[in-house]
C-alpha cells in the first residue's frame, strides 16, 4: 500500500475501501454488484466502481453469464486504465502502465492477493481431467483441450499450437461453438505467441490495437484483434505448445481470473499430453517388440525343424553347448516339457538347473501360465509352509489376515521348487499330498483347496542317498523322479567352454554396448580349468576378465591361474587344472608327504622306480632333499 500510495498520489481511501470490497464480494449478489459499480461510478469514484466491476465480473462467470462478464470487465479495465492516465507521472511507458494496473487490480481484489474471492472450479478441472485423459489418440487430445478452453472462458476463437524444432504449426483450430474452424479463418499473431514462448509467460491484452507493445505488428492490426490471451506451456522434453484465445468484437474480454483458469487447464493440458505421447511411444516399442518376438519364434521353429530333419534335437532356449550330454538334455526337455510329468532336475551347482526348470514350463502347455520359483533352503520350516501353502488370518502370531500361499498362485502353472532335497520331513508329506491329489490345506484352515500345478524339483543333492538316511521320503523320492533331467558338470564337456565364452562376452557386449573380440589365447586359457564351480564360476570368471580388458580379450595372462580346493573329507587339495604336468606334481608332493619324505616309500606308493621318482622330482623342480630318507 505504501508502494502504491507514491504511484497513486497518496490516496489510500480508495484502495483500502476496495479491498475491503473484493473480501467480501462472495456474499453480494449480482443485482448489488451492479448497484454498486453504478453509484461508485456516479460518484466518481473511479476505483471503486473498478473493483465492483471486477467483482461482477466474477460473479457474473460463475453464474455463466457471458455478456454480462464480459461487460463488467471491460468497464474494469476502463477504469484501470483511466486510474493510471491520471497519475502523476512523465509519460509512463506501457510496461509501466502494464505493472501498474497489476498493482492495482491486486488491491482490488484480483487473483494474486484475493484470499476469498476466485477461486478454481475443483469439481470442473477433475472431470477435465478425465475427459482429457480417456482420449486415446494426439488429434482428439488437442481438440479436447480447445473445447475445454473455449468452454471455460467464453472466448470467440480458440487454437492449440506445438513449437516442435523451431516450426510453429497450428494443431487445432476452434470457433465458438466448438466447430473447426478453416484454415484461411485460422490466423494468429504470431508476433504474441513468439512473445509469450520466448518469455515463458503468459500475455492478456485488453485491447490489441491501442497496446503500444503490439502497434508495430502488422498481423494484429490486419486481424482487427481485440482481446488476446496466450497461454504457454511445456509439454515434454523438446516440446512446447501455446493456448491462444481471442476475441475480435470486444476489448477487456479477458480477466486475471481468466487467465488463472486458462493456466491450470494448460499445466493439466501438459500432462495430458506427456502421457499419451509416452503412451503411444510405449505402445510403439511393445507392437515392434511383439513383432521382433513373432519373428524370432517362426525362426525357432524353421530351426528346429532343420535340426529334426537332420536327425538332430535343437538346443533348448539359456542353455549353451554342443556335447553329446548337452544335446541329451535337450532331448529331456522336448520329450518332458509337453507333458504333467513331475520332473526331478539334478546336477551338481552351478550347472544350469534352474534354465532348465525354465526350459521345461517353457515347452509345456502351461507356459502361458504362470512360472513360481522357490528356494526351499531359504526359508525356515515354519515361514516355508505358510509361503507354499498360504495361511488365514489368526493362524499364528502376525497373521493378520488371510494369505494365499505360492500354489494358489501358481495355479494353472509350474512350481519349481529349487533345493528340494533340504525340504523338511514335515513338509514332504504334505507336498507328497499335493502330488496325489492336488489338495492342500492353508495353516490355521480347515478347508481344503485344490490347486493344478505342475511340480519341478532341483536339486544338488543325492536324493537317494538322502532317502537311504532317512533324511527324505522315498514315496515323495518316487513321485518326484517321474522324470529325471540330469544336468552335467563342465568338466564333462569342456569343448563347450569357447562357446560358453563367447555367450557370456556377448551377453555383457548387449549391456555395456560394445563388441568385444575373444582371441584364441584366451579360449586356450579358458580350457586350461576344470572349472569345479561349473558354469557358474566360468562366468563369474568371463566377467572378470571382460571388465579389465580393453578393447578385445587378448591377454591369457588376465585369467587367474588354477587354484587349489580342499573338498570334504579330503586331506590334501586337489588341483584345480587339468594338465597332466600339474596333476603329476600334486600327486607327487601327496606322496611325498605320505611316505615322511622318504623317497623308497613314496616311489612305492606312486609304483614307480627309486630313479624314476628322482627323475620326475628334478623335472618338475620339486625339492625332495630336505625330506629324504635316512637310509
Amino acid at each position: 500500500l505504501e508502494d502504491l500510495a507514491h504511484d497513486a498520489a497518496g490516496d489510500l481511501r480508495g484502495a483500502e475501501a476496495s479491498w475491503r470490497l473484493a473480501r467480501h464480494e462472495h456474499e453480494l449478489d449480482a443485482d448489488t454488484l451492479e448497484r454498486l459499480c453504478a453509484d461508485f461510478a456516479r460518484a466518481g469514484r473511479t476505483d471503486l466502481a473498478r473493483a465492483a466491476n471486477l467483482a461482477r465480473s466474477r460473479r457474473a462467470r460463475r453464474d455463466g453469464a457471458v455478456a454480462a462478464r464480459r461487460a463488467a470487465t471491460s468497464r474494469a479495465v476502463a477504469g484501470a486504465e483511466a486510474l493510471v492516465d491520471g497519475l502523476d507521472l512523465d509519460t509512463p511507458s506501457a510496461e509501466r502502465k502494464e505493472q501498474i494496473v497489476d498493482r492495482i487490480t491486486a488491491l482490488a481484489g484480483g487473483p494474486a492477493t484475493d484470499p476469498t474471492g476466485e477461486r478454481l472450479d475443483v469439481d470442473w478441472y477433475l472431470a477435465c481431467s478425465r475427459r482429457l485423459a480417456a482420449e486415446n489418440d494426439i488429434e482428439g487430445l488437442l481438440g479436447a483441450i480447445v473445447d475445454a478452453a473455449l468452454e471455460l472462458v467464453g472466448a470467440r476463437r480458440g487454437l492449440l499450437m506445438l513449437l516442435d524444432e523451431q516450426e510453429l504449426e497450428v494443431e487445432v483450430a476452434r470457433g465458438a461453438g466448438g466447430q473447426a474452424m478453416p484454415d484461411d479463418d485460422a490466423s494468429f499473431s504470431r508476433t504474441l505467441v513468439r512473445r509469450a514462448l520466448d518469455e515463458g509467460r503468459p500475455l492478456v491484452i485488453t485491447d490489441a490495437a491501442r497496446d503500444e507493445r503490439f502497434v508495430a505488428s502488422t498481423s494484429i492490426s490486419n486481424l482487427d484483434l481485440r482481446s488476446v490471451m496466450c497461454v504457454p506451456f511445456e509439454a515434454a522434453e523438446g516440446l512446447r505448445g501455446a493456448l491462444y484465445l481471442d476475441d475480435q468484437a470486444e476489448a477487456g474480454v479477458f480477466d486475471g481470473s481468466d487467465l488463472a483458469s486458462v493456466r491450470a487447464l494448460a499445466d493439466q493440458a501438459a500432462i495430458a499430453i506427456n502421457n499419451l505421447r509416452r503412451r503411444e511411444q510405449v505402445e510403439a516399442l511393445n507392437k515392434r517388440l511383439a513383432e521382433r518376438v513373432e519373428s524370432q519364434r517362426d525362426e525357432l521353429v524353421a530351426v528346429r525343424a532343420q535340426w529334426r530333419r537332420r536327425g538332430d534335437v535343437a538346443p533348448v532356449g539359456g542353455l549353451v553347448g554342443e556335447a553329446e550330454c548337452m544335446r541329451e538334455v535337450y532331448r529331456q526337455v522336448e520329450r518332458f516339457g509337453p507333458t504333467d510329468l513331475p520332473v526331478l532336475v539334478t546336477g551338481p551347482s552351478g550347472t544350469g538347473k534352474d534354465l532348465v526348470a525354465r526350459a521345461l514350463h517353457e515347452h509345456s502347455g502351461r507356459a502361458e501360465g504362470p512360472l513360481v520359483v522357490e528356494n526351499v533352503a531359504a526359508l525356515p520350516a515354519q515361514l516355508l509352509e505358510s509361503e507354499m501353502f498360504g495361511h488365514v488370518r489368526g493362524a499364528f502370531t502376525g497373521a493378520d489376515r488371510d494369505r494365499p500361499g505360492l500354489f494358489a498362485e501358481a495355479d494353472g502353472g509350474t512350481f519349481v521348487l529349487d533345493e528340494i532335497g533340504e525340504m523338511p520331513l514335515e513338509l514332504q508329506a504334505k507336498l507328497l499330498r499335493v502330488l496325489e491329489s492336488g489338495e492342500y490345506r492353508p495353516v490355521g484352515s480347515r478347508r481344503t483347496l485344490r490347486a493344478d500345478v505342475r511340480i519341478v524339483a532341483v536339486t544338488n543333492r543325492d536324493l537317494a542317498a538322502r532317502v537311504s538316511e532317512g533324511e527324505f521320503r522315498e514315496d515323495l523320492f518316487y513321485r518326484l523322479n517321474a522324470a529325471e533331467v540330469r544336468m552335467p558338470p563342465l568338466a564333462e564337456r569342456l569343448d563347450d567352454v569357447p562357446l560358453l565364452v563367447r555367450h557370456f562376452v556377448g551377453l555383457l557386449d548387449e549391456k555395456q554396448g560394445a563388441v568385444k573380440a575373444v582371441g584364441d589365447a584366451v579360449l586356450a586359457a579358458f580350457m586350461r580349468r576344470a572349472w569345479p564351480g561349473n558354469v557358474r564360476e566360468l562366468a563369474n570368471e568371463v566377467a572378470r576378465v571382460y571388465v579389465l580388458s580393453g578393447a578385445a580379450l587378448d591377454d591369457p595372462g588376465l585369467v587367474r591361474p588354477p587354484s587349489s580346493v580342499r573338498r570334504p573329507g579330503a586331506g590334501e587339495a586337489m588341483p584345480e587344472s587339468l594338465r597332466l604336468e600339474d596333476a603329476e606334481r600334486a600327486a607327487l608332493q601327496r606322496a611325498l608327504k605320505a611316505s615322511g619324505g622318504r623317497k623308497d616309500r613314496a616311489a612305492e606308493l606312486l609304483g614307480i622306480s627309486r630313479a624314476g621318482l628322482n627323475a620326475k622330482l628334478k623335472r618338475l623342480d620339486i625339492d625332495g632333499d630336505a625330506s629324504d630318507d635316512q637310509g
